[in-house]
């Protein structure tokens, strides 16, 4: 694999929000760039169910202009830089993987469902708990993973059940119409 294009288009992206860049680029945050990365995030999943390898080739570029984006601005707010994000599933998929990259490993398989869903868990506990500090504001609670209808999909499918494959991506349903515009615009519900 070669990574010059890699650095390049950080350096696009870089050159884009910095003083001599382009206005509508120096204004996105992560919140702006949302549902632009849903909106793409549904066209590669369109390519793949298109089986058209020349639209997914293009629509993962547009995914992954969005995902360098939000590293960018999270480089600017000093919060994370890029190889973080890679020291960090590189380390997630080693350690839900022993048996394949720990040599001393005799245990179970884990990545069987059951497993990789407790060593998920197991990670999500040690996270959170570490202690937060006094006064520190909750963030907001992140919308559901899924639709109630794809939670619904991801457990039958789980328990071995096939669904009958979309012949086209025009068979699959629309992202709700909030969820294509910014979040400030979405109507209130009580």
């Amino acid at each position: 694999m070669k990574f010059e294009s890699l650095k390049e288009l950080i350096d696009i992206v870089v050159t884009l929000r910095s003083d001599n860049g382009c206005e509508w680029d120096k204004k996105q945050t992560p919140e702006s760039l949302t549902p632009h990365l849903i909106e793409e995030t549904h066209e590669v999943v369109e390519a793949i169910l298109d089986n058209n390898s020349e639209n997914l080739k293009e629509e993962l570029g547009d995914l992954l202009l969005h995902i360098i984006f939000q590293v960018v601005i999270a480089s600017e707010r000093n919060q994370f830089e890029l190889d973080d994000i890679i020291k960090n599933i590189n380390k997630k998929l080693t350690d839900r993987h022993p048996h394949i990259f720990d040599k001393n490993y005799k245990g179970a398989d884990s990545s069987r469902t059951k497993n990789w869903e407790l060593n998920k868990k197991k990670e999500k506990n040690l996270k959170f708990q570490t202690p937060k500090k006094p006064n520190t504001p909750k963030p907001p609670k992140p919308p559901p993973r899924f639709p109630p209808f794809l939670n619904w999909i991801l457990t039958i499918t789980r328990l071995g059940f096939q669904l009958a494959r979309p012949r086209t991506s025009k068979d699959l349903p629309r992202p709700p119409k909030c969820l294509q515009r910014p979040p400030n615009n979405c109507p209130k519900t009580s």
